[in-house]
């Protein structure tokens, strides 16, 4: 048996070679018409590596053109059909940066399961713009939107914290010159916090934003302390006298009245804010007047303004000269006093002439018609006598020291009945030539000149 076996080996060892041979070929054959080399185009996306050196230069970078990368890959049939972009990596190191040509050249390596694969030798490269970077601190300011219930009004904003430090292109960085921090008070009436995102804006207040800005804070706790709100009155006070010749006009501040926030105990009985008069001394001024205060430095502790940009307060002192005009009062505008007993008085000028001093507009309203006056007669005796005058004028009217010719005489039965009182002041006359007055008269509001 074991002979008959090894006949059936060693027989015909040429053909069975050649058979061999055959069958090697025809595998061969076989299996490049069913599997053969084939080349296919595969993207993968590109990683960057490495990118720490630019932080030493204080430096950035923005891919300027494709992010990823396409080349060919040659290999059988059987095992390309098997492969897909996650079999191969591809990364651009940021230490091969070609700074003159602004390109990083890509590296592509196939994993194990795809290392029987060739693929295409063509140099590839990224595109990037290598940029210089800036560093920026800003404090955050909180600003509440919306309006608080009526009668409140925000009194401050507290941030925390309120320091930001930002870090990115420098043509952006430059662009933002504020940051904020925005609380929504819409109807509130008590304080409120909240955690809210830092907004950062540029000089016309529009927000500014990049993927390249980097900061290192994201939200910040914002409070809005809300207080109750009240108008008042500014009330000015002066000192001192004007010069003669000068006459106080209107006292005014521009506004008149003022918003003002802070604890309704304390607001409650505030219904003015008083200028002391230490600010306006009428003893300095001889004309028009204006000046300017703060207003913040006049409120109760613990009040301010609502805005705190209404501070100064506008103060005008209007000075009005007087004027003096001439009136020639009738006679029979005066009356006499104190005329001794059966005796009777008499002016002798027809018209006295007075020269009175006021403000322009209120001489213009007063008629010589309207003046009246008085002469005492106390201790004349009969013949013509200088007397000076008493005129009945308001308060805002001065006059010059005025005199007129008193005739005094025996008084007739019939100008002077018969007295029964027995007082010295109960005859008199008229300040018609010749007729007589029998009884004195007071004068109020009068001034003696």
């Amino acid at each position: 048996m074991k002979k008959r076996i090894l006949d059936l080996i060693l027989k015909n060892p040429g053909l069975k070679i050649t058979a061999l041979i055959f069958a090697i070929i025809l595998w061969f054959f076989v299996v490049s018409v069913n599997d053969p080399d084939n080349t296919r185009t595969m993207v993968v996306p590109v990683q960057v590596i490495n990118t720490d050196v630019l932080e030493n230069t204080n430096e950035y970078y923005v891919l300027t053109g494709k992010t990823t990368v396409t080349f060919q890959v040659t290999g059988k049939r059987s095992v390309l059909d098997r492969l897909t972009p996650a079999n191969f990596s591809a990364t651009a190191d940021m230490n091969n940066l070609d700074r003159e040509n602004s390109r990083i050249p890509v590296e592509i390596q196939t994993l194990s399961s795809a290392s029987s694969v060739t693929l295409s030798s063509k140099a590839r490269y990224l595109d990037v713009t290598i940029g210089q970077k800036k560093d920026k601190k800003l404090v955050i300011t909180g600003i509440a939107k919306g309006t608080p219930a009526d009668g409140f009004a925000v009194a401050d904003t507290v941030v925390a914290p309120n320091v930001i430090r930002l870090n990115g292109p420098t043509d952006i960085i430059n662009k933002v010159v504020s940051a904020a921090a925005y609380l929504d008070v819409e109807g509130m009436s008590s304080t409120i916090s909240e955690s809210v995102v830092v907004k950062f804006l540029d000089e016309n207040g529009g927000e500014v934003e990049s993927a390249l800005m980097e900061s290192n804070l994201t939200t910040v706790e914002v409070t809005a302390n809300i207080r109750p709100v009240k108008s008042v009155a500014i009330l000015i006070e002066t000192k001192g006298e004007l010069k003669e010749g000068l006459a106080l006009g209107e006292v005014t501040a521009e506004p008149e009245r003022i918003t003002v926030i802070g604890p309704s105990s304390v607001l409650n009985d505030l219904t003015e804010v008083i200028v002391p008069s230490s600010v306006i001394d009428l003893t300095t001024i001889t004309k028009n007047f204006e000046t300017t205060v703060d207003i913040s430095a006049y409120l109760p502790q613990g009040v301010s303004l609502l805005n705190q940009k209404q501070s100064s307060i506008k103060i005008k002192v209007g000075i009005l000269e007087r004027v003096k005009k001439t009136f020639e009062i009738p006679a029979a505008n005066f009356t006499f006093t104190n005329v001794e007993p059966g005796m009777k008085a008499a002016l002798q000028e027809q018209r006295l002439s007075v020269e009175i001093s006021g403000l322009e507009a209120d001489l213009e309203k007063l008629k010589a018609s309207d003046i009246t006056g008085s002469i005492d007669c106390s201790g004349l005796t009969e013949g013509s006598h200088k007397v000076n005058v008493k005129l009945n004028l308001n308060e805002e009217f001065t006059a010059s020291t005025v005199s007129g010719d008193v005739m005094i005489s025996p008084s007739s039965q019939t100008d002077t009945p018969p007295s029964d009182t027995g007082e010295n002041e109960n005859s008199g006359s008229s300040g018609n030539p010749g007729t007589s007055a029998s009884s004195p008269t007071s004068s109020l509001n009068s001034g003696s000149f």
